[in-house]
C-alpha cells in the first residue's frame, strides 16, 4: 500500500535561540500559522485528514486548517526530559551532548526518550493509518517526526531506521514535504 503524506513542520516557536525545547509545550507566532494556513489552502484545495502533534505550535495551525485536525501523542516531537528548556551551549552538561552524539540511535538525551523509541511510535501511528487503510494524510509535527518519516522503511527495524536520521537533512520552519511511503 502506498500512503501520500504531507508533512508541515510547526512555524518558529516563541523561545530564544538556543534553547532545547522537544516536547515543551512552546507557543508560536498565530500571524506565522496565518500565513502557513493561507499557504497550505492555495495548495491543497481539498485538505486530506489531518493529524497533528498536540502540542501547540503545531495544535494551533492544525485547528486554523480544520476543525476535525485529529491530536495524536504519537506525532510529539522527542522527549529530551532534564534537557528540556535547557540552552544548549552551558546548561546541558557537554558531556551528555558528546554521549548523545556518539550514541545518537540509543542514548536518551536528558534520561527520557532515545532516536528508537521515537522510531517505534511513529511506526505504531502509520501501522495504525496502514491498517485503516488511509492513503493520504497531513501531518502537522516537529522536525524529528519528519527525519523519522522520511528514513522510514518499513522493512527496517527501528534501530536501523534511527541509525539513518542523524544524516537526514533538517527541515525549515514551516515547510511542506510531501512524500509516498511504501507501507
Amino acid at each position: 500500500m502506498t500512503l501520500r503524506l504531507h508533512l508541515v513542520r510547526h512555524t518558529p516557536p516563541l523561545i530564544a535561540a538556543g534553547i532545547c525545547y522537544g516536547q515543551s509545550d512552546v507557543g508560536v507566532n498565530l500571524s506565522d500559522c496565518a500565513q502557513l494556513v493561507a499557504r497550505i489552502h492555495a495548495s491543497f484545495p481539498q485538505l486530506p485528514p489531518i493529524y497533528s502533534s498536540p502540542l501547540q505550535r503545531c495544535a494551533i495551525p492544525a485547528q486554523m486548517l480544520t476543525p476535525h485536525a485529529i491530536l495524536e501523542a504519537r506525532l510529539m516531537e522527542l522527549n529530551f526530559g532534564r534537557w528540556e528548556m535547557q540552552r544548549w551551549q552551558d546548561q546541558i552538561p557537554r558531556h551528555e551532548v558528546d554521549a548523545w552524539a556518539a550514541d545518537m540511535p540509543g542514548y536518551m538525551p536528558g534520561g527520557a526518550e532515545n532516536s528508537i523509541q521515537l522510531v517505534a511510535r511513529v511506526r505504531s501511528f502509520l501501522c495504525m493509518l496502514e491498517q485503516q487503510q488511509t492513503t493520504e494524510a497531513m501531518f502537522i509535527c516537529h522536525a524529528g517526526v519528519i527525519k523519522v518519516i522520511s528514513c522510514f522503511n518499513p522493512r527496517m527495524s527501528d534501530s536501523e531506521i534511527a541509525v539513518q536520521l542523524a544524516a537526514c537533512p533538517s527541515v525549515g520552519y514551516g515547510t511542506v514535504t510531501s512524500l509516498n511511503l511504501m507501507m
